[in-house]
């Protein structure tokens, strides 16, 4: 057919796990076009990032793993109080970040806001995101909450004197040199390790992708930008360009086929792009 054949024309250029992909979503349809058309749909949304010639589809492997595919719309809390000095102090959110929240809720709903399940830490800042775009009774997940920065800042000023920054720039050198003592355990009494962060929020992934079906989970920075380095595989230069460039409410997606995440969307603010929101994106 015409439609067969513009697949096989339009395949001959990609990767080999690509064409293997596409050829096998073609044949399972049974050369019925809109069957195929609708099949390729979730593999054409796919991020290039991280794609490789691994064998894509092995049924029987994925059968036996009975992992389900996914999809899962992690989403940083609106604005908190910048102007803290604690961690109890920042975890509320501002006036400002109530209203990203309700701008990011009457997105969804225009679009696409059905969600079959709705997820967030246990940190009040993540509780009124969620409410604000519309869920009032989540599902409260404690391993989606933040790492605890302030804690760790100071261990950091014990341990070199480096003061907690007062700006942006600050922050960006400063969110560099945390991480680097943190992950090579040098910085004592904090309230959890490098290595367990990271083990939770890998732990907190899988179980959210193995519910199935279309997730939001509600959460923090440094969470996300730990969910991307552990799909992404990024080094310790990615993972801290991602912490610094996350913005209030913005969107992120990650899909997982069989037993691979990829991304499929990052950092996006499509509740804030129209001109008279624009000062209404934050980072901090």
């Amino acid at each position: 057919s015409s439609v067969k054949r513009m697949v096989s024309v339009m395949s001959s250029a990609l990767p080999v796990a690509f064409r293997e992909t596409l050829a096998h979503f073609f044949t399972s349809t049974k050369g019925h076009p809109r069957r195929a058309i609708v099949r390729l749909r979730p593999v054409w949304q796919l991020s290039a990032i991280g794609f490789s010639d691994k064998k894509r589809h092995d049924p029987k492997g994925a059968k036996r793993g009975q992992k389900k595919m996914a999809e899962i719309v992690l989403v940083r809390h609106g604005q908190a109080n910048s102007a803290a000095k604690d961690e109890l102090s920042y975890d509320r959110l501002s006036d400002l970040g109530h209203q990203q929240a309700r701008w990011l809720g009457e997105h969804l709903s225009a679009t696409n806001g059905h969600f079959d399940n709705v997820i967030c830490g246990d940190m009040r800042r993540h509780r009124e995101t969620a409410a604000g775009i519309g869920f009032d009774n989540p599902q409260v997940d404690a391993r989606w909450n933040e790492l605890s920065y302030f804690a760790l800042s100071e261990a950091l000023e014990r341990k070199t004197g480096a003061p907690h920054p007062g700006d942006t720039g600050g922050f960006i050198t400063h969110v560099d040199e945390v991480f680097s003592h943190w992950k090579a355990d040098g910085l004592d009494d904090v309230p959890e390790t490098y290595a367990n962060f990271d083990a939770r929020v890998t732990a907190a992934l899988e179980d959210a992708a193995q519910l199935g079906g279309r997730s939001l989970v509600v959460t923090s920075t440094g969470v996300i930008a730990m969910v991307l380095r552990h799909v992404l595989d990024l080094s310790h230069h990615g993972h801290m360009k991602m912490i610094v460039q996350t913005a209030n409410t913005s969107l992120h997606r990650v899909e997982r086929l069989h037993d691979t995440f990829y991304v499929a969307e990052y950092g996006a603010t499509p509740h804030l792009d129209a001109p008279d929101r624009r000062a209404a994106r934050t980072h901090y």
